[in-house]
């Protein structure tokens, strides 16, 4: 009941009884009592109007400490319901090291119980009238979309690999800064295409990412890329990054076109020249090169020390005999 309508009880209820207890105890006499050293003189029902006020303004007092009690146990809720979003906003977010405090025991336990769990985000439900949450789920939508976090993500958010996606593309500091951590293999390779397109390999950067010792993949992925887009590498950093790249013999022969139309015929010849003496899986390209430019003499001196290489000394073989072929058919 509201205080104002018990208020409002009370005086109808205080006139209604003592005016009918006056009515019918007109014949009552005073009473005298003494109250703190006074002695007050009143008639009967001024006596019982007071009593009634006394116990009036007792309940008045329970009222309040129950209202008080209840504006309490409210507010603890209310903050607690608010703590309780804030974790799980938290959580959606993987954001470590974050611990909330609870002052009522079921709101305790059930953040006890979520912290249990991990929690993934159902893009295609309905709206939650969390504004939080809700614009959380619409960072998420864009992000998808193509767009940018405008909040930072940690690294086990299930978006933060796609928001990185859209980081490479758009800012190439940031793929970089890929490029030279340990991240996902599949993002690097990003990263090295993004860089290469865009013009922002440079050469110290390719040093640094060289002397990572990066995986085969990561290595055969700057290697082609750097060559489509027609980087001109230093010999030593492509001679790196094939030897980093565990090429096979005819992967070799594939670099090797690639080669061709970056570099002259007099450098491709000898780089390869230099480059079949360290490693043996280079031989066949060095020949297919050499026969390629119509260097009968120099691929068959070659063939003296490297004979093993069957399919060349087969097309020198059939090229004496006078049956042309492309050189292409052999390798």
């Amino acid at each position: 009941m509201k205080a104002k309508y018990y208020f409002s009880f009370f005086i109808i209820f205080l006139i209604i009884f003592c005016g009918g207890f006056y009515a019918i105890s007109s014949n009552a006499g005073d009473i005298t009592l003494t109250l703190l050293g006074h002695t007050i003189t009143q008639h009967a029902v001024i006596w019982i109007a007071f009593s009634l006020i006394i116990f009036f303004l007792f309940t008045l007092v329970f009222f309040v400490g129950n209202w008080f009690s209840n504006l309490t146990h409210t507010y603890r809720n209310d903050k607690d319901f608010d703590h309780l979003l804030s974790q799980i906003y938290s959580q959606a977010l993987h954001k470590k090291n974050e611990d909330f405090y609870f002052k009522t025991k079921h709101y305790q336990i059930l953040s006890n119980i979520l912290k249990r769990f991990y929690l993934v985000a159902n893009l295609d439900s309905q709206s939650s009238s969390y504004e939080k949450i809700d614009s959380l789920f619409d960072i998420y939508k864009k992000i998808l979309q193509g767009e940018i976090s405008p909040i930072k993500l940690s690294e086990e958010n299930d978006f933060w690999l796609s928001n990185a996606q859209n980081l490479i593309q758009a800012d190439h500091k940031f793929a970089q800064k890929i490029l030279e951590g340990n991240y996902d293999e599949k993002l690097q390779i990003l990263a090295i295409e993004e860089l290469a397109k865009k013009n922002h390999l440079g050469e110290k950067l390719i040093q640094k990412f060289i002397s990572s010792s990066p995986s085969s993949v990561l290595a055969k992925t700057m290697l082609d890329t750097t060559l489509k887009n027609g980087y001109r590498l230093g010999h030593q950093d492509l001679v790196s990054l094939l030897s980093l790249s565990n090429f096979s013999s005819k992967e070799y022969i594939g670099i090797l076109q690639n080669l061709k139309n970056i570099f002259s015929p007099d450098e491709c010849i000898a780089f390869f020249e230099k480059l079949s003496s360290e490693n043996k899986e280079a031989r066949e390209a060095y020949v297919f090169l050499l026969l390629d430019f119509s260097m009968m003499e120099k691929a068959q001196e070659f063939l003296r020390d490297n004979d093993d290489i069957v399919l060349a000394q087969a097309f020198i073989d059939l090229k004496k005999m006078g049956k042309n072929y492309a050189v292409e058919n052999f390798f």
